[in-house]
């Protein structure tokens, strides 16, 4: 039982890592490329998904328009059945 608890850790560590942390990184505008990978971040996503373009907000230097939003929700959804079909084909089930 004690085995199966410890392998269960490590991927709730790198998807909280992954969806929760690496983002945070990724939030300053200082260089071009930081901001260019937090864009591509499911948060940075749904950010500039469910912002109202009828109220006036500051616009950041480098902006995630709508259809780079929906193409980084596709292209993460796309990554996520990869990983899950190649880990179980890879299980022995």
């Amino acid at each position: 039982m004690r085995t199966r608890t410890r392998a269960a850790l490590w991927p709730i560590v790198a998807v909280v890592g992954v969806l929760l942390l690496l983002p945070a990184l990724f939030q300053g505008e200082t260089y071009r490329w930081v901001k260019e990978i937090g864009n591509a971040m499911p948060l940075s996503a749904w950010q500039a998904l469910v912002q109202n373009p009828a109220r006036d907000h500051a616009v950041s230097k480098y902006p995630v328009s709508v259809i780079e939003a929906w193409l980084v929700y596709g292209a993460w959804s796309l990554v996520a059945v990869v990983v899950a079909v190649a880990v179980v084909h890879r299980r022995d089930v």
